[in-house]
């Protein structure tokens, strides 16, 4: 069995960037030459035209006209060439053939520069609209979630901590934020205290509303650590992202504050950086390890983000004082630095 590597000889036509027709009739030409012609845009040209025409007996050799007496021309009203051959043939039907090539490029550029046009007046009446109603939408949810009363915020925080104290501790007026004392730290449930030490009673608290699997959350986990050396910083998880609440909860089910803050301090410090959709193998699958998901957690992770959602808060990581002002969490750190 004998195999052939050779390509059967095709005809070619396209119409150039510039707008010339290039052409090589490889399979049914005569002449087999490449050919390129460009139509005149003159202001005295009013005709442009591919034509076939059959050869005379007296206009060609005996052998031309007896092996390729068809062709087709080129004509045009430009002064500088009224006539061109760009291809000779054997049949007419192979140079009528080769006409509906030339033909289908025009009606193929023609469409394609419609198309074109088309999405160009699609792009101008409707996509700047829409980017321009995008960006304003954007500018009002800030702007209101900026505005927000700093005495709704108060009671907000507020009822959010009355809802998730544990029983064996009292709870406050919903419209006062508790200080933080040293034993509402050890007890607090549905917040993790991250300071590496309890503070006395009285210092100011910063709240973090945090994602474990938001990219932003965890490129500003080093400065939330950060400030969490100079004064209390409490982290509310939320779980907005596909399999963040598997690793909010398996942190809100640990023993103690202690435990807590170490189980989410691991997670956070794990480096998946443009992959973070693979945080929970890094976590339990890869090192054997099942998450604790108790009934308990998962109820503080949807208080946490009832209370985000009620603050109008609409980004994550959001940091916010015992008065549910929103803070810089840059400027914060700023100051001990």
């Amino acid at each position: 069995m004998k195999i052939s590597f050779e390509r059967k000889a095709k005809d070619c036509v396209r119409i150039e960037p510039d707008g010339s027709l290039s052409s090589f009739f490889a399979s049914t030409g005569h002449l087999k030459a490449l050919s390129r012609v460009r139509l005149t845009t003159a202001p005295d040209a009013s005709l442009n035209a591919f034509s076939v025409v059959s050869a005379r007996q007296a206009e060609v050799s005996h052998d031309d006209a007896a092996t390729a007496p068809y062709a087709i021309v080129f004509v045009t009203e430009d002064a500088s060439e009224k006539l061109r051959i760009l291809e000779r043939f054997h049949s007419r039907e192979d140079a009528e053939r080769a006409h509906g090539l030339i033909v289908g490029a025009f009606h193929r550029r023609s469409s394609a520069e419609r198309w074109k046009a088309r999405l160009r007046t699609l792009g101008l009446y409707v996509g700047v609209p829409m980017l321009v109603l995008g960006l304003y939408s954007s500018i009002a949810t800030l702007a209101t979630a900026k505005a927000q009363s700093p005495e709704l915020a108060a009671a907000i925080l507020a009822q959010a901590n009355k809802m998730v104290a544990p029983s064996g501790l009292p709870s406050e007026s919903a419209t006062h934020v508790p200080k933080i004392a040293r034993t509402e730290l050890l007890g607090t449930d549905g917040q993790i205290y991250v300071s590496p030490a309890l503070f006395t009673e009285g210092t100011p608290p910063v709240y973090v509303f945090s994602d474990p699997k938001c990219p932003a959350c965890r490129a500003a986990e080093p400065v939330i650590q950060e400030l969490a050396q100079h004064q209390p910083v409490v982290v509310l998880p939320v779980a907005y992202k596909p399999g963040s609440d598997e690793v909010a909860v398996d942190a809100l089910c640990r023993g103690d504050w202690q435990q807590q803050a170490e189980t989410w301090r691991e997670a956070m410090a794990v480096d998946v950086r443009g992959k973070e959709n693979t945080l929970n193998d890094e976590l339990f699958k890869n090192r054997d390890r099942v998450p604790k998901l108790c009934t308990k957690g998962k109820d503080w992770l949807e208080k946490n983000r009832q209370a985000f959602e009620a603050m109008g808060l609409t980004q994550t990581p959001s940091v916010v004082n015992a008065d549910g002002k929103l803070l810089d969490l840059n400027e914060l750190v700023k100051q001990y630095r």
